[in-house]
Order: structure tokens, then sequence, then C-alpha cells
């Protein structure tokens, strides 16, 4: 059962939080994350405090949904759709960390169990045994899969810092040059990388396989396409 929280925390993890600030000032700066402090904000802890979700003045009509907190070491807080929050009021904690995920990685984790890693908002799917030479019979797959009708072979790049989906998260190694991904399961474009990816707020992450990577679904990104 869903417990809103009325005497508010002062810590989500290492974050530290402070109330109070007009709207415009909600933030998160360092290792503080700025709230308004309305009587009729909505307060729900997540993850046995580490993180939360915060609908500022509550209700249908109330601001814009967040989701902030710690996630490993990093601080953060990112504006949601409604419908995500939704899904939180709805049916739970579990259901709405599931419905961040990305539709392409709830489905090859149903289909075929891939190991799935994360780097902020950024999902990792392992592709397992699929090499870079026989990457263009599992893009013809996943085409056909898809009812695409699409010949094109797959190009590949080395890259050196190469930022994915215009954020700060970088990669270094090998990429597919043009996409090779983008059917039902993918709400966008779907590189498949191999190397290291890179992020200023969160620890490297080291693909030794090949991966696909998607973004999480649910949050609303930034001018700058971060979302921490």
């Amino acid at each position: 059962m869903l417990s809103m929280i009325t005497d508010k925390p002062k810590k989500a993890g290492e974050a530290i939080l402070v109330y109070g600030v007009e709207r415009e000032d909600v933030r998160a700066d360092g290792r503080y994350i700025y709230l308004t402090g309305h009587p009729k904000d909505q307060f729900y802890s997540l993850q046995e405090g580490e993180q939360f979700l915060f609908n500022p003045r509550g209700g249908k009509k109330g601001g814009q949904p967040l989701f902030g907190g710690t996630d490993g070491e990093n601080v953060f807080l990112s504006p949601i759709y409604v419908v995500a929050f939704d899904v939180f009021l709805e049916k739970g904690e579990a259901a709405f960390y599931q419905a961040l995920r990305p539709e392409i990685v709830r489905e090859m984790e149903k289909h075929f169990q891939a190991e799935i890693r994360r780097q902020g908002d950024i999902f990792a799917v392992s592709l397992g045994s699929v090499t870079w030479e026989n990457l263009n019979l599992l893009h013809a797959l996943l085409l056909h899969h898809s009812g695409i009708n699409d010949h094109r072979f797959v190009k590949t790049k080395e890259v050196d810092r190469e930022p994915i989906f215009a954020t700060r998260h970088t990669l270094t190694g090998k990429m597919t040059a043009t996409i090779p991904v983008q059917f039902v399961y993918c709400a966008g474009p779907c590189p498949i990388v191999q190397g290291v990816l890179d992020h200023p707020n969160h620890e490297s992450l080291v693909l030794e396989e090949l991966h696909l990577l998607a973004r999480s679904e649910g949050v609303i990104y930034r001018n700058n396409g971060d979302a921490d």
C-alpha cells in the first residue's frame, strides 16, 4: 500500500533535501536538492529512502512530478511524465521502476533473458555471442521481426569519447555508424556498441561484449539531452 510522507525527510541517500524554494528554483545542485514547501506537496519515499517521487501541490492540477535522490554516488532530480507517476500511484514502486525501462529492454529480458546493465538513464543490453562479423544477420532478423523491408548493411566506426544520445554519456571504442535497430520495441534509434561508457557523475561501464543501448522511458529530458 502506498504511503505519502507528511513529515518530509531531510535526506534521500547522500542527497540533502531543502524545502521552501520557489517552483522555478527547484533543482539538484551538488549534494543538495531544493524543493518547494507547499502544504499540498506530495512526497513518496522509494528504495528505502534512497530515492523519492515529489509532486508539487499534488492533485491532477499540481506541478511537474519529480523523481530524485541518490543513484550510486550521483545525486539527481529529474522531471517525469505524469503517466509514469500515475503508474506508481496505481501499481506501486516496482511497477514504476519497470515503467522507466525502455520497451526494447523489457522485451529482450523477456524473450532472450538478456543481461541488462545501466548507467544513469541509459540501459545497456548484452547481445551475448553476437560479434561485429555476424551483426548484419542480427540486424536482418530484427528488421524482419518488425516487418521492415530494409536490406542495408550495418556500418561501424571507431570512436573516442563519442556523445551518446546527445548527452554527457560518452563511448570510447566501437559503435554502429548507421543505426541498426529502429523497430516496434525501440522508441528511437538504438546504437550497438562495444567499449567503455563514461559519464562525469557515474562509474565507467566496461562493455566487453556487444551491447545495444536504449534510454529510459518516463523521464523528461533537458535541453542538453541529459536526465542527470
